[in-house]
Formats: structure tokens, sequence, C-alpha cells
């Protein structure tokens, strides 16, 4: 029994020195070059961590120098990625454009915010272009010239038709090579048949109808009776460009009572700005012009500006301001519907009324001759505080 135990144990020791000699003709067998074909990637990640993604990629592809901001695309060795998250958010659509031409579209069954796997991916995919390994979805395509936009969607857009979603079947841990990740499950694809085309390119214009609610708030005097100008609605109607223009009109109703009578006030607005989206957020901001008529009734009746003490103008308001709506985006499938916004619409504005120039318009009662007591006030600089609910309509553009 010695004997066989230290046969045994011989045995053991040698195992390992077999190992190394068998991987290290499986490296020489695979990977005679001793340079990777791709020297440069330009990476496009909308809607999905790009600094988790970057440095997944980074870890398992050391060699690639990776860009997510250029200005020039042309030249050998460099190939564009883009990984974006599929129409339902349960998987991601990755987009390979190899320097010759080459284009490649994949769905991979992994979740938009897991990287690491991703990245797996994208490695092993790479690798089989970089070695002939796999036929092109798409030939003749240009690598984005920058990663501006609209020319990343320019590109994207056309690797059309149903994607395939086998992962490459010689990876490196197949033919020999050793990951320098440790290894991670992958989850199996199904079938090309059945799986959807590459993501459409987000609409170029947006058509958003916004409806809001909230209450006026007079800065500085004068004031009469209650803190609040009064409550109202707003409508809206907006066009916005991908690019982050925004223009638009708002209508605004808005009501106050004291003693029986009442102050309703109809401001018509157009403005135009820009919007920043980061990630669900939307931030716009705009400026605006406004023309806002305003009336006073009592029991019923309209009353004349010369009853009011009003202007000789008469009931009409002049003004500018701006107006800041946050909110969260909740995309939608809905046919034309694209989008839900929910969030706050704020606003600060001054308006005036004419009478030998500008000013602050005094509404007293004017009904008996005692009678002199101060009820509204209609111009100054005034702030608006409320929410807001926004459909957003558009269809992706080609």
């Amino acid at each position: 029994m010695i004997v066989a135990s230290l046969c045994l144990g011989l045995q053991v020791l040698a195992a390992p020195s077999v190992g190394l000699e068998v991987s290290t003709a499986g490296v020489a067998a695979v990977a005679p070059d001793d340079e990777p074909r791709f020297r440069v990637g330009l990476l496009s990640s909308l809607g999905v961590d790009a600094e988790a993604l970057r440095d997944a990629l980074a870890l398992r592809l050391p060699a690639l120098e990776l860009r997510t901001q250029w200005s020039r695309a042309g030249g050998a060795g460099r190939v564009f990625i883009s990984v974006r998250p599929t129409p339902d958010g349960a998987a991601v659509r990755t987009e390979v454009i190899a320097d010759d031409g080459r284009g490649y579209s994949r769905r991979v069954d992994v979740p938009p915010d897991d990287a690491r796997r991703i990245a797996s991916v994208l490695a092993n995919l790479l690798f089989s272009i970089e070695h002939q390994a796999l036929e092109a979805d798409v030939e003749d395509l240009e690598v984005p010239p920058t990663s501006a936009a609209e020319d990343v969607e320019r590109a994207v857009s056309r690797l059309d038709g149903p994607a395939t979603t086998d992962t490459p079947a010689d990876t490196p841990a197949e033919m020999g090579v050793e990951s320098e990740a440790e290894p991670e499950p992958v989850t199996e694809a199904p079938d090309a048949t059945k799986a959807p085309g590459p993501p459409l390119p987000a609409p170029r214009w947006l058509v958003v109808v916004p409806l809001s609610g909230g209450v006026l708030l007079p800065v500085g005097g004068p004031r009469f009776g209650s803190l609040l100008q009064g409550g109202g609605l707003v409508l809206g109607a907006d066009g916005e460009h991908r690019g982050g223009a925004r223009f638009g009109l708002r209508v605004r109703y808005l009501a106050r009572e004291d003693g029986g009578f009442r102050l309703s006030r109809l401001r018509v607005a157009v403005g135009a700005g820009y919007g920043w989206r980061i990630g669900r957020l939307d931030l716009p901001v705009r400026g605006e012009l406004s023309l806002e008529p305003w009336w006073v009734v009592f029991e019923g009746e309209r009353l004349s500006a010369t009853s009011l003490d009003a202007p000789p103008s008469g009931t009409l308001a002049l003004g500018g301001g701006l107006r800041f709506e946050p909110s969260v985006n909740l995309p939608l499938d809905a046919g034309a519907l694209a989008a839900l916004r929910v969030g706050l619409a704020l606003g600060v504005a001054g308006s005036f009324v004419i009478d030998e120039g500008a000013r602050v318009a005094t509404i007293t009662s004017g009904i008996e001759a005692d009678d002199d007591r101060a009820l509204f006030r209609v111009g100054g600089l005034e702030v608006w505080l409320g929410g807001h609910v926004s459909l957003v309509f558009g269809r992706p553009s080609r």
C-alpha cells in the first residue's frame, strides 16, 4: 500500500505540468497574431450605465482603447459598439460595426443594469468578429463619424431586420484561451426567428400635451386679502426636438373670490427654450411672453372697467416670465402615445397694465360711493406653484 500511495502522489504532482503545456498550445493555435485587430472601441450606451459598462469591458479587453466621445471615426483598427435596452426593458440590443463595414446586431437576454454580463457577451462577440468566425448581418456600413446622437442613430438604423440572438460559438474559453474575467453564466438566447428587430431611432419630434394645476402667489406689494392670487388650471401644446429645443403655447385660467366679487384671469403665453434629458428625468426651461385679459363679476353681472377703477386701456395685462417643469418620463408602448410625464410646474412672471406707463392695476369694489375697498390686484411679480401631467406623442423616425 505504501508503494501504491507514493505512485499516486507522483501522478498528482505531475498533473499541473501537463495541463500547462496543453493550455500554451491552445493559445498558440488560436491567436497567432501578436496584436488584436481592433485597437479603438467607440462606445455608445444609451439607457445603460456607461461608466460601469466601460469598466467591465476594460477588464475583459484591456488592449482595446474605449471612447464614449469622438469627432473622427476614420482609420483602421476602430470598431463601433452600441448598447441600448430593448423596448420592453428586459434585455439589451447590441450593434457592432467593424472598420471594414461589416455590421452585427444581437439581442442579449440580460438586464440592462448587468454591465458585467453584457461586457462578457460583447467580448466574445468582438473576438469572433476579429477571427472571421461570424458572417455579417449587413455589409457596407460606416462607423459613425462622430458621437453625436444623429450620427449614431443613422448608423444603427441601417442594421434593419431581425437580429441574431446567438452568442458566438467560437469563444475564447472553447478555444483554449483563459479569460481575464471570472466565468459568468450566459442566458440561453431564444429562437432567432422570434426575435424582434433592432430598436428604431428616437422620434425626431415629439408633441407634448401638458395639463397642470396650481396656485399663484404675489411677490411684493400691493397685496389685498388672502396671500393667494388665486388657483387655476393650465393647458398647453408643445413641440420638442430630440436635440433639446422646445417651443409651445400655454393657456391658464385663474380665479379668486372676495366678498361676492369674482376675479377671472385668462393668460395666453407663447414660449421657447431648451430641455435636458438625464435618464428618465426631463429638465426643461423656457422663456414666455403673455397676454392676459381679466374681468370681474358681481352677483352674476360683469362689471365695467369704469366701475372697477381700471385704467383707460381696459382689462388687459401684458407680461413675460420663465417656466421650469421638471418631470419623470414614463415610457409607454401604446402606439403614437410614447410616454407619460409627471412632475412639477414652476414659474415666475411679471405683468402690467398700460395707464400712462406700465403699472399694477388695483381693483376696488366701486359699487357704492362710500365703498372703495381694494379687492384684487392684477400685475406685478408673481410666482406659480403646481404640478403637471403630460402626454407625449411621437413615432420612431427612420
